[in-house]
């Protein structure tokens, strides 16, 4: 069975750094981790780090909700990394052609460093 997806978030060097967890299969899953990073956006900082590398499965309608996110993001002047994807994500991503509006970096330390530019 999988597991519902958890989420953590930190702040480190005015970066937000979101680790999830589990399995994102619907809004349900991603909802409080949207209503969290509105929070961040609206107060804390602009440059937000997606951690995945403990993120198991994504359907659609996971993906939905991370464009969703992507907008958000977007026209708050924000900017949206992803980091550590599996092998099986960064696959889905390039599948639907997402890979070409989301910002992948491999290793959650090249994220960093890539919002800190």
């Amino acid at each position: 069975m999988n597991q519902d997806m958890t989420f953590t978030k930190k702040i480190e060097d005015n970066i937000a750094i979101f680790k999830l967890s589990g399995s994102m299969l619907g809004e349900t899953e991603g909802g409080d981790f949207k209503v969290k990073l509105i929070e961040v956006l609206d107060s804390e900082t602009k440059r937000i780090m997606i951690d995945m590398s403990d993120l198991k499965h994504i359907n659609s309608t996971g993906l939905g909700v991370f464009i969703s996110l992507l907008h958000k993001v977007k026209s708050n002047q924000g900017e949206l990394v992803f980091a550590g994807t599996s092998a099986t994500i960064v696959n889905l991503l390039k599948i639907t052609k997402l890979n070409t509006i989301f910002h992948l970096e491999p290793t959650i330390e090249d994220g960093i460093a890539y919002l800190k530019k």
